[in-house]
C-alpha cells in the first residue's frame, strides 16, 4: 500500500535521553527547537534527526524533544525508533500532539492502520490537522481501514488468515507491510520471491486460495 515500508533497525547512534536535566540543559535544548523544525519543514530530515538527537541528549525528559526527534526518524523512513520515541514521549505527556501525529504516521507506514487511526483520532481531539498532508494521511488510513475490513470479511480470508502459523508470521511487520501491499497491488506480487521469508507466508496463503 502506499507509504507502506518494511520494519528496520534502530539506528546504533541514538542518544541515551537525559531523563535528569539541569536547568541550564534545558535551556539549551528549548533553543535548538526552531532549528529542528526549520530542518524538517525544508526536508533536512538527516540534520533534524543529528538537532533532535542532541536535544533529547540535553533533555529527555521533554516530550516534545523526543516526540521531535520521532519526527525525525518518521522522515527517515524509521517508523519503529519513531514509534520508540514517541511511547516515550506519551509517557511524561499523554496528550502531546507531536507525539500522537508522529505515531499515527509511523503506525500508517508500517500498515498498522487501526493503531494509526487511534493515534490520528487522538491527536485531532486536541488539535484539527487540516493541512494538506494530515487530511491525506487520515483519508489514507481510512481508506486501508475500510478495504481490510471488506477482505476480513470473505470467508476465505478469514479462515486463512486465522491459522495459527499465518497469524503467527504476520506477527513480523515486514511480512504484514508485504502481505497489505500485495493486497492493495497485486501485480506487485512477483516481487517478494526474492524475500524467501516473505514469499514462504505468501506462498503458503495463496495456495490455500488455490485449493
Amino acid at each position: 500500500m502506499t507509504g507502506v515500508i518494511g520494519a528496520e533497525g534502530t539506528p546504533s547512534d541514538l542518544t541515551k535521553a537525559n531523563a535528569s536535566p539541569s536547568p541550564s540543559e534545558k535551556e539549551d535544548a528549548k533553543e535548538l527547537v526552531p532549528k529542528i523544525k526549520t530542518a524538517l519543514r525544508e526536508n533536512r530530515a538527516t540534520e533534524a534527526l543529528e538537532l533532535a538527537n542532541k536535544a533529547v541528549g540535553l533533555d529527555g525528559s521533554s516530550h516534545r524533544m523526543l516526540a521531535m526527534r520521532g519526527m525525525a526518524l518518521t522522515a527517515l523512513k524509521m517508523p519503529t525508533a519513531a514509534i520508540a520515541d514517541c511511547d516515550a514521549a506519551l509517557e511524561h505527556n499523554k496528550e502531546s500532539l507531536y507525539a500522537l501525529r508522529c505515531r499515527g504516521k509511523a503506525h500508517a507506514m508500517l500498515a498498522l492502520w487501526e493503531k494509526s487511526h487511534k493515534d490520528l483520532a487522538a491527536a485531532d481531539k486536541i488539535n484539527p490537522d487540516d493541512s494538506e498532508e494530515g487530511i491525506a494521511l487520515r483519508k489514507q488510513v481510512k481508506a486501508n481501514m475500510q478495504k481490510m475490513e471488506t477482505i476480513m470479511e470473505d470467508p476465505a480470508v478469514n479462515e486463512v488468515l486465522n491459522d495459527d502459523q499465518t497469524l503467527e508470521a504476520l506477527k513480523n511487520p515486514e511480512i504484514k507491510a508485504a502481505f497489505e501491499d500485495c493486497v492493495d497491488h497485486p501485480e506487485k506480487l512477483a516481487e517478494y520471491k526474492s524475500k524467501p521469508e516473505i514469499w514462504r507466508v505468501m506462498d503458503r496463503v495463496l495456495s490455500r486460495f488455490n485449493q
